[in-house]
């Protein structure tokens, strides 16, 4: 069966959050709630989206159906702190796995019965748009997993479990895994907070368990764990995909590689096999803002074909690739100029989502929701029927992801049928360690793809 914590609770009279809680009792199990206090990360900014042909009822949110949302540790960030006595935890089984056998942290944990544990901020006492958003979106992520566990059981007539833990911090999550030590759970999905999942996988190394971070993406996270998988690519990886299809399409002559400054270079990224890119071209911050001279035009090729790597990914790199693209638009005349940047755009403002349809922008992803499938439809319809409300992207990652794992955990269950996630896929990859690259550092799934926005939907180029 599946079951849960109930740990949620409304928030100050907000009705939307209230009726998805209460459409949403079936699939949660009645538990006494926790009511702790944790902090939440702000809502992110998200561009309007084209919507299906088809009429829908109004939204209950202002969050478009179809928007990319997801958290990455970028490598400008600082990494976490080691938990405290994390170097002197003994290694279970498992821990040094050789990179060379088929790329899973789950080999030997075939099971019938399976337990997963989901630890995210479902809760918080700051009734702020913020924080009803920080908690909408994992519910919505919750329920999509809940689906996937509901057709899994009726397609395998097998029993999954799954149990929820409301985030608040790393002693706290600590003490709830020792009142479960009797029957720890195969898997921890989650927590949302860098500190917080770092400690997480060191429990999960200890007791030869699983950890899969759904959120965070960062080669700072973990150590030497062959036990923690990360679900998103990291920005190193999207770099190595880009380089792949400039060097395939375009001669390194009509390439160009921006930075804001020499400290800000990105070109060991994309000249490891090669050259890619022919000059590198540093513009400062300050000089892409400005008006007073065109800056990229005596770049601009009038009979060929000029591409632009704009390698920026930080949210602090809004404004710049605002100007980058408002100068292109008006600079680059009728000559074609082609942009290669990253997922992290589309959270940027709704003014940098209106140039990604006017010019021709290609941006590396590892989420795309084709609104027009016909089994993303049917999930649509289904979660509508069971909440009576749209799902957001949330909801397709939790449900893709609790229908991996399900398949990792028992491959032959009866009755299974070849997976078909709707919003990526599971190109998983054992991270050789530095100092020993016979073994394995962490998992990732390095599943990444070009697309091009055009007329507000996406065109898969790879």
């Amino acid at each position: 069966m599946t079951s849960a914590q109930n740990l949620l609770r409304p928030l100050n009279g907000n009705k939307t959050f209230l009726v998805l809680l209460l459409l949403a009792a079936e699939v949660l199990a009645g538990c006494s709630a926790s009511r702790k206090k944790v902090s939440t990360a702000p809502p992110r900014k998200h561009p309007p989206v084209a919507n299906p042909a088809q009429p829908e009822p109004p939204k209950h949110s202002g969050i478009p159906v179809d928007t990319i949302i997801w958290k990455d540790v970028t490598p400008e960030e600082t990494p976490v702190k080691s938990p405290e006595g994390a170097g002197n935890t003994p290694e279970g089984k498992g821990h040094g796995e050789v990179i060379s056998r088929p790329a899973s942290p789950f080999s030997g944990s075939t099971r019938k019965s399976i337990r997963m544990l989901l630890v995210a901020p479902f809760e918080s006492e700051i009734a702020d748009s913020a924080s009803l958003f920080a908690g909408e979106r994992f519910v919505h992520f919750y329920s999509g997993m809940c689906i996937a566990l509901k057709e899994y059981e009726q397609r395998a007539g097998l029993p999954a479990n799954l149990q929820v833990i409301n985030e608040t911090n790393r002693d706290d999550l600590a003490h709830k895994l020792h009142a479960l030590s009797g029957n720890p759970p195969d898997c921890i999905i989650g927590p949302y907070g860098a500190e917080t999942l770092k400690w997480a996988g060191e429990w999960a190394r200890t007791n030869n368990k699983v950890v899969v971070s759904p959120w965070i993406s960062s080669s700072k996270i973990a150590e030497s764990n062959p036990h923690y998988l990360q679900v998103k690519a990291e920005l190193a990886v999207h770099y190595h995909h880009i380089e792949q299809h400039v060097r395939a399409n375009f001669p390194p002559s009509r390439v160009f590689l921006l930075a804001k400054s020499k400290d800000d270079s990105r070109l060991r990224y994309f000249n490891q096999q090669g050259p890619a890119t022919g000059e590198e071209l540093i513009i400062s911050s300050t000089e892409m803002a400005s008006g007073a001279e065109a800056l990229l035009d005596p770049y601009f090729h009038k009979a060929e074909t000029t591409v632009l790597i704009a390698p920026f990914s930080s949210f602090s790199d809004e404004d710049y690739v605002y100007h980058l693209l408002r100068r292109i638009a008006s600079e680059k005349g009728d000559r074609q100029v082609i942009v290669y940047g990253t997922y992290r755009w589309l959270d940027f403002k709704p003014d940098v989502l209106d140039y990604l349809n006017q010019l021709n922008v290609r941006l590396s992803v590892g989420n795309l929701i084709d609104l027009h499938d016909h089994r993303v439809r049917h999930f649509r319809e289904r979660f509508f029927a069971q909440y009576k409300m749209y799902p957001w992207n949330d909801a397709y990652e939790g449900y893709d992801l609790a229908n991996y794992l399900l398949s990792q955990f028992n491959p032959g269950a009866p009755n299974s049928f070849e997976l078909e996630y709707l919003q990526t896929k599971f190109d998983i990859e054992g991270k050789p360690r530095v100092a020993d690259p016979g073994m394995t550092e962490y998992y990732e799934n390095t599943y990444c793809r070009i697309v091009e926005l055009s007329n507000y939907r996406f065109n898969l180029l790879d």
